[in-house]
This record gives C-alpha cells, sequence and structure tokens, in this order.
C-alpha cells in the first residue's frame, strides 16, 4: 500500500513537474500528484503544489489574481452537491452548518464534483473536488503524526480545529503547526513565518466554512498555519483532490512513484 505523501502517476497533466514548480528544498515535483490520505477502500491524491490557474475549470471562481490565486468577489449562489461523496470526501458534519452562509454557499463549489471532472481520470478515478476538506486534513494529518494529533468541531457558523490538548473553540481561528510546516505535502512552497508567498499565493482554499464568520473559509497557509480568511480575499489558490477508484491498483516502480493500472 502506498503510504501518505508518495507520488503516483496519475495521469492528469497540471504543469507542476517543471523547474519553475522547484520547492523551497530545491527539487522539483516528481509527478503531478501525491497521496494525501487512505481508508481501507479509497486512495486519495492531491495535487503536487498549487495547479496554475491556467488549469482551473471554469465556473467556480468569480476572480483569479496572477498565476495560481482565486477567490470569490461577491456572494455566489450555492450548488447542489451529489451526497454520493460526502462520507467519501469526508464532509458529513457539514450538514451542520447553515446553508444560507456565505462561507457555506462558497465551500459548494469546492465540493461539486462535477465541476471538477478535468481532474478525473475515469480509467482510474471516480470524482475530485478542489481541495482537502478540514475532515480529510484532520484525518490525513493524524494519520502521518500520530503524537501530534488534530481535532476538528462544527457548529451552525462552520468548523474549528485545534490540537487534541487544547480547547477547540471559537478562540482557535489559525493553528500553528510550525513543526511540521516544512512538510510540503500539506504546506506546499513552505517558507519562513515571515515570508509567506509564492508568486503571490500563500496557500490553498479548503472547502470547510470556518467557525470565525459565516463568511470565512479555512486554508492551508505555507508559513505553518491552518487559518481562516474571508471568501473575497485573495493569495490562496487550489490543490485539487482525486478520489481513486476501488479497483485501481498501485505498484511501485524502481524510482519510488507509484504506477496505476486496473
Amino acid at each position: 500500500m502506498a503510504i501518505i505523501g508518495d507520488y503516483v502517476n496519475y495521469p492528469v497533466d497540471l504543469g507542476l513537474t517543471t523547474a519553475e514548480h522547484t520547492l523551497v528544498d530545491g527539487t522539483i515535483p516528481k509527478t503531478d500528484w501525491r497521496v494525501f490520505y487512505q481508508d481501507d477502500t479509497y486512495t486519495y491524491l492531491i495535487a503536487a503544489d498549487y495547479i496554475p490557474t491556467s488549469k482551473f475549470p471554469t465556473g467556480v471562481f468569480a476572480e483569479i489574481s496572477g498565476s495560481y490565486t482565486c477567490y470569490w468577489s461577491s456572494v455566489p449562489t450555492a450548488r447542489t452537491v451529489a451526497t454520493t461523496y460526502k462520507d467519501r470526501f469526508l464532509w458529513y458534519s457539514l450538514g451542520t452548518v447553515s446553508t444560507s452562509n456565505i462561507n457555506y454557499k462558497c465551500s459548494t463549489y469546492l465540493l461539486d464534483s462535477t465541476l471538477w471532472t478535468s481532474m478525473v481520470n475515469s480509467t482510474y478515478a471516480d470524482a475530485a473536488i478542489g481541495g482537502p476538506t478540514l475532515e480529510m486534513l484532520v484525518a490525513s494529518w493524524n494519520a502521518e503524526y500520530p503524537t501530534q494529533k488534530l481535532k476538528f468541531g462544527v457548529n451552525s457558523t462552520g468548523y474549528t480545529v485545534g490540537k487534541t490538548q487544547e480547547r477547540v473553540g471559537s478562540s482557535n481561528l489559525s493553528i500553528a503547526v510550525y513543526e511540521v510546516f516544512n512538510n510540503l505535502l500539506y504546506f506546499p512552497h513552505s517558507k519562513s513565518r515571515s515570508t509567506s508567498y509564492w508568486n503571490n499565493c500563500c496557500g490553498y482554499w479548503m472547502p470547510s466554512p470556518s467557525v470565525q464568520s459565516t463568511d470565512y473559509v479555512w486554508r492551508m497557509i505555507c508559513d505553518g498555519r491552518i487559518s481562516t480568511t474571508k471568501y473575497n480575499g485573495g493569495h490562496a489558490g487550489i490543490c485539487p483532490v482525486v478520489m481513486l477508484k476501488s479497483t485501481t491498483k498501485l505498484t511501485k516502480d524502481s524510482n519510488g512513484i507509484w504506477q496505476l493500472s486496473n
């Protein structure tokens, strides 16, 4: 079984394996995709870096800024999200959040798999969404760092997140996990805490409303924080997530990259 962080030769080209995407450790992504999370049935892949705006699906964001960032310049109409995937992509607690919230409406654009079909190679994958949900992030993180676990909560405004030894509540609006912020799976283009922008992009959106306010959405920040910001704020990009078919087989080659087959 592949492990979290491994590279996978999934045949959807995001244009990330070039010198343009040299990471902070001096390496270039080996492929466009990495293993983000696994359960007993499915393997989930995440883009190895923020994807260029040229690869963005249409109809998701109102505004694009620069080569990687995006946001909603005005309040969008909520999308209808297929409940088929709520347990598989781990957003089963989203139903607690008020559907009238701006942050809920924005999140539906990242969760609506019909908008993300350009990320799906139907030979190997079932569906894709616009980024890891907070619930999937916590599940992946806890599998990777069992001694530094996170936990989440949710109410009608949105999600909370915190370290298990700390209170999870509205006061935890920006969780510092600096001790592992050099893990590029979670924090692409990690920088020093005072230099958190790469090509005007400081992180990526997660399809999860924030408890801070009805118009705030969670995002991962490359200076080592899981943070929250207003829906019409700039400087965040996207790292889509793909769910492989349960029948897809993974075989590791001599270069340490997992190859797919049926």
